[in-house]
């Protein structure tokens, strides 16, 4: 798996503390549903992963526009939102 199971938790507890459950999971926008929501990027082969170079933090940006950062060095870990224009966020990530 691409992200530690701790990991997956701690990003699902920020972006729920942050308002973002019902962005990226309407139907369960708890932590456990933003769980599941990590879960469904990360098995989708759809999936586009890219990499911030000076840091080494991961994009995982669903077909859907819902983009999961990871970050193992950040306390939170990362986070998982929808972004006003996720083409464009694609830009700074190689």
């Amino acid at each position: 798996d691409a992200i530690p199971e701790a990991d997956k938790k701690a990003i699902a507890q920020h972006s729920h503390d942050g308002g973002h459950g019902y962005e990226v999971n309407f139907d369960n926008p708890t932590e456990e549903g933003i769980r599941q929501r990590i879960d469904d990027i990360l098995s989708d082969p759809n999936t586009k992963v890219k990499t911030r170079k000076r840091d080494g933090s991961k994009l995982y940006m669903a077909d859907d526009g819902t983009a999961l950062i990871y970050n193992p060095s950040a306390d939170d870990k990362g986070t998982i939102y929808l972004p006003d224009n996720p083409d464009r966020m694609l830009e700074g990530w190689k």
